[in-house]
């Protein structure tokens, strides 16, 4: 017999995600964002308030080519994952 408690849902279960941004020399959060799973987060980047020669590291693929093309006239460097489809 288990002791786990049940979770019950009413109506939908709304899913989070966590966007975070750390600074990498002083391990702290310089911006963190929770929102809705179903909102693309592709949308938080251009939030980001980043200086020149910051270094980005994404683990998902976005197209974002105009924020990108920001970012590299402001000297800040990305890696992001290629999408499977990419030609």
């Amino acid at each position: 017999m288990s002791n786990k408690p049940k979770i019950k849902f009413v109506g939908q279960p709304i899913f989070k995600q966590v966007i975070s941004l750390i600074d990498a020399v002083q391990s702290v959060g310089r911006f963190i964002k929770i929102i809705e799973a179903k909102v693309h987060d592709k949308n938080f980047l251009k939030e980001l308030d980043l200086i020149s020669f910051s270094m980005v590291v994404f683990d998902r693929s976005y197209n974002y080519d105009h924020q990108y093309a920001l970012w590299t006239s402001h000297s800040v460097y990305f890696v992001t994952r290629i999408k499977r489809n990419a030609v």
